[in-house]
């Protein structure tokens, strides 16, 4: 093992990521070539930049990129017809530059303004035929992000369904532990780690919406997974009440704890006061959380594998 963290220090880790950006950018070079493009750089710079860890983020990317490179490109060449004196060419540069961003803000894609005019300066200035300067900036463009797209879909693309049916199924367990620790062993948890990890949940179901909406993905209903998140959160909501209020108000109702007992298997033998106003609602906290798990458990074993 020592041998090992050595070597991690002197030779770092390469991830995934990286080496698919690599590769996008290795194959997208001899494509330029074999294209006869004049820019390679293009291709690659488009690789570079579109490559994102999941296929849906690469997919976002690609629509951002293409779009703002054509306008930089549009906007630059149309620009530079305007005039070829050089007093008044850094003139129309600062007008279009303001033009360019102006489109961009009206579009809300302020994030691309900077790459954009980059793309805008580069083709006003271009010492090559304007026009063909252009075509060959779109088509490298376009190159590089669907190479970038294609690789990151046949190659490793992130596994994000079963990071989310591991991550509901974790959460599931801490849940009932959890429960358990309140109810039976008077045991008060810290509710901490278990709200990371529905955060986690929410995290890869966000990732797995985009993934679905994204073209070459099949068709798949989520709403198993929706109705499981809702009710997390309800069951996290009673969790949390019943903890504050556990100390004070212990007793439970007869029907809580048959509740109990049919979702932990086991028999409550503790006796407690059933009587007073403050009981009732902290009964009532109790036998909402109870049919949350009760919901929880049948969602589970109904959904597996979940998605």
């Amino acid at each position: 093992m020592k041998i090992r963290e050595k070597l991690r220090h002197y030779w770092p880790h390469i991830g995934m990521r990286t080496f698919k950006t690599a590769l996008s950018v290795m194959i997208g070079l001899y494509l330029s070539h074999l294209l006869r493009l004049d820019a390679p750089v293009f291709v690659a710079i488009a690789a570079i930049a579109a490559m994102q860890p999941s296929y849906s983020e690469t997919y976002s990317q690609i629509r951002l990129r293409v779009l703002t490179g054509v306008i930089g490109v549009v906007m630059g060449y149309l620009s530079s017809l305007i005039t070829q004196d050089p007093l008044i060419r850094p003139l129309v540069a600062g007008l279009g530059i303001m033009i360019t961003t102006y489109i961009l803000l009206r579009l809300k894609l302020k994030r691309m303004v900077r790459l954009t005019l980059i793309i805008f300066m580069a083709s006003y200035y271009a010492k090559s035929n304007k026009l063909l300067y252009g075509v060959n900036r779109v088509l490298g463009t376009l190159l590089g992000l669907f190479i970038s797209l294609a690789i990151n879909f046949l190659v490793a693309s992130p596994d994000i369904e079963s990071n989310l049916n591991e991550s509901l199924d974790a959460t599931y367990e801490d849940l009932m532990d959890m429960t358990q620790s309140i109810l039976l062993l008077q045991d008060p948890p810290a509710l901490t780690k278990l709200e990371k990890e529905i955060n986690e949940v929410h995290h890869y179901y966000d990732l797995l919406v985009q993934e679905v909406k994204q073209p070459l993905f099949r068709d798949q209903s989520i709403r198993h997974i929706e109705d499981l998140l809702a009710a997390y959160e309800q069951v996290f909501f009673y969790l949390r009440l019943s903890n504050f209020m556990r100390e004070d108000y212990p007793s439970l109702s007869l029907n809580n704890r048959r509740l109990i007992e049919e979702l932990f298997y086991t028999t409550i033998i503790y006796p407690g006061n059933m009587d007073g106003g403050k009981n009732i609602v902290y009964n009532h906290y109790i036998h909402n959380l109870l049919l949350g798990l009760k919901k929880i458990q049948v969602l589970q074993r109904g959904g597996k594998n979940h998605v």
